[in-house]
């Protein structure tokens, strides 16, 4: 174990990501202490968030390789923004991010290879070999070394605002931009740190429940249209429905009219003829009357 201890040697031994940077980056030299070509591989706890280039390679006698691993830039913005709010809930995930350099001896019949695509810079078939080799390794052939993550912010929070592209920042009232130096608040007192987070959590139950009272309005909203409609189609209904009555009822009168007896039909269809003939009669009959009775007197 002791031999397999000294086949490389890591400068930094910890990964510590300077925040003030817009996308934080730190070197990382990985150095062949044997004497003997050595592999590398570099694995994290989160490999989503950090870019390890190269992630693997080879290492010649008494040379060395460095890797540059990077914080993705928009987990380095989130960071920044909570340091600025005194709100953390990714840093607190990234206490445990942690790089694991994994190195082993290379073996005989992948040396020669190894060495070629090495010097030609291939590393496409450089990676697909060492793929190979790493598959064919046991445990006790591999030594491993583990680096931890920090993030280092610079004092001045002014600055982690200029590097987010920001004026002006979104924080509850009574927050201090300069996390960590206390400030006096205009009693001439001093608000801790927990107070203010307290402040900020109440501000985000508001705002959940103000979203949950939005949608309970917007699902009243939704069944109150749905009953508008169902009461517009149904008005519709009775609408068509009263009309095809009314039209039966005249089908059935004008039916009745026709089998009914030749008075009554008279009396139904033709009462306003029945009045003119009446009075005419009527003249008719006067005028006799009034002749005869000129005719006695002569």
């Amino acid at each position: 174990m002791s031999m397999k201890m000294q086949l490389v040697k890591l400068d930094p031994s910890s990964v510590d990501f300077p925040m003030g940077e817009k996308e934080p980056s730190v070197t990382l030299k990985v150095e062949n202490t044997s004497d003997k070509m050595v592999a590398f591989k570099i694995k994290t706890t989160h490999p989503k968030r950090y870019l390890v280039r190269p992630n693997q390679g080879v290492i010649p006698v008494k040379s060395a390789s460095s890797v540059l691993i990077s914080l993705q830039i928009k987990d380095a913005k989130q960071l920044r923004q909570e340091r600025l709010t005194g709100y953390e809930t990714l840093d607190k995930d990234c206490k445990d991010n942690k790089f694991l350099v994994q190195c082993a001896v290379v073996k005989d019949n992948y040396l020669s290879k190894l060495e070629s695509h090495h010097e030609e810079h291939d590393s496409k078939n450089l990676g697909n070999l060492l793929k190979q080799m790493w598959a064919e390794m046991t445990r006790d052939e591999l030594v491993h070394k583990k680096l931890t993550c920090t993030f280092k912010y610079p004092e001045n929070n002014e600055e982690l605002m200029e590097v987010n592209n920001l004026h002006s920042v979104d924080v509850p009232a009574g927050v201090d931009m300069n996390a960590g130096k206390p400030r006096a608040a205009d009693d001439g007192q001093l608000e801790s740190l927990p107070e203010l987070r307290k402040k900020y959590q109440e501000l985000i139950n508001f705002t959940v429940q103000l979203t949950a009272e939005r949608d309970r309005f917007k699902a009243s909203l939704k069944d109150a249209t749905k009953e508008i409609a169902l009461l517009k189609k149904g008005e519709s209904h009775r609408n068509i429905k009263s009309s095809s009555d009314v039209s039966g009822a005249g089908g059935v009168s004008s039916t009745m009219s026709d089998s009914l007896p030749g008075g009554l039909a008279s009396q139904t269809g033709f009462a306003l003829w029945q009045l003119m003939f009446v009075a005419v009669l009527a003249f008719l009959l006067g005028r006799l009357f009034t002749s005869d009775g000129q005719s006695d007197m002569a």
